[in-house]
């Protein structure tokens, strides 16, 4: 039993780390994003990640 509880911990955090760092699918599907959002996106993933690197420290 309390493997479990930890196994399942441990597992929505790896998850909720992965789905943050995923780009997030288009609302529409037929609209393609612009190479503007790509960058703000890549750099807001980036301002993440650096965040996260800073609260480990």
């Amino acid at each position: 039993m309390k493997a479990d509880t930890n196994t399942k911990l441990h597992h929505s955090g790896s998850s909720k780390t992965v789905s943050r760092n995923q780009a997030t699918p288009p609302k529409n599907p037929n609209k393609r994003p612009t190479t503007i959002n790509m960058e703000r996106s890549i750099g807001r993933m980036k301002a993440h990640d650096m965040d996260v690197i800073r609260q480990v420290k």
